[in-house]
């Protein structure tokens, strides 16, 4: 008797456990589709910042230009200085080798479709786009090697400061 009471007991306690089990699950059924169907969407009011007053703009006055002043021996140096050119293009370097005197300015023209890196010696490895080109000075007199990569070959140069 008291085996079947236990028995008894065990099938109540399951099927209580089986219609709570139910009721949670309606419950969660009716909450979504509540929420799918009936529930109002809040609309989002964008929030502006405060209006600023308008400040009337002051003027600002400008300061004279400076004009550099340089000395006689410096004036003479820039006015003898001179630019030449060195163009790079796919296979070649034109010219090959560039004589120019002491503080003169050499730009290399990349004229290739390529960006490109010239590395001198001494003054570094700088790259250059398509289309671009990069000025150098060279003040002391002697041979500077440049080397160009970035092409299926390296190309070579040479500037001599005379």
């Amino acid at each position: 008797m008291q085996e079947e009471n236990i028995v008894q007991e065990t099938k109540n306690k399951k099927h209580t456990l089986e219609i709570i089990f139910f009721v949670v699950c309606l419950l969660v059924l009716i909450f979504t589709v509540y929420k799918v169907f009936f529930s109002k969407k809040k609309e989002v009011v964008p929030v502006y910042p405060p209006k600023i007053p308008l400040v009337e703009p002051t003027v600002v006055k400008e300061a004279p230009p400076v004009i550099p002043t340089h000395t006689t021996e410096e004036i003479e140096i820039i006015s003898k200085i001179e630019t030449k050119a060195v163009n790079i293009a796919d296979n070649e370097v034109n010219p090959k080798t560039l004589e120019v005197k002491k503080n003169d300015q050499v730009q290399f023209f990349n004229k290739s479709s390529a960006t490109l890196k010239v590395i001198g010696e001494g003054w570094g490895n700088i790259p250059l786009s398509p289309g671009e080109n990069l000025t150098q000075s060279f003040k002391t007199a002697g041979k500077f090697s440049y080397q160009v990569i970035g092409l299926s070959a390296p190309l070579t140069g040479e500037v001599v400061v005379k």
